[in-house]
């Protein structure tokens, strides 16, 4: 098996997209960077999430990936004690929330939370932080961690 589709296989395992994909390919390139990189429609300033051709607002394919701060509050959140991902069994119990980013209301961004001994609350705040993958160091993830509010 060449090193390539081990990665393949361990990718898939993790339910990540193939980091090559060409509609997130930009994402995980910024987190590379220690960067998160949201699409942003250039006609009509949407913020345009989960990554898609046209700008769900006015149809436009004017659409850049835009750096934001990384900061935003739990929308919602759960922690995962039988994960149905094989892939991450081994991390439970861990925490997954929705991040409602401070560049807008709207925009709320998936994530899991870096570990963590305390459970987060509705609107705790939160901040961006990149993580190698243990399995596929060569892809950086970003989780989120609490922050004093």
């Amino acid at each position: 098996m060449s090193e390539r589709e081990r990665i393949a296989q361990i990718v898939a395992g993790l339910h990540l997209p193939d980091v090559d994909w060409p509609p997130t390919r930009e994402f995980f390139a910024g987190a590379a960077r220690g960067e998160l990189l949201i699409p942003k429609c250039d006609a009509c300033g949407t913020w345009v999430w989960y990554p898609q051709a046209l700008c769900p607002d006015c149809a436009s394919r004017e659409i850049r990936w835009r750096p934001v701060a990384g900061r935003g509050r739990i929308f919602t959140w759960v922690r995962v004690h039988r994960s149905f991902l094989p892939g991450l069994a081994a991390q439970v119990p861990y925490v997954t929330a929705l991040v409602e980013l401070e560049e807008h209301a709207a925009l709320r961004v998936p994530g899991m939370l870096a570990a963590s001994e305390f459970l987060p609350a509705v609107g705790a705040p939160v901040e961006v932080c990149f993580v190698e993958l243990q399995a596929v160091p060569q892809i950086v993830v970003p989780r989120f961690r609490l922050v004093a509010g």
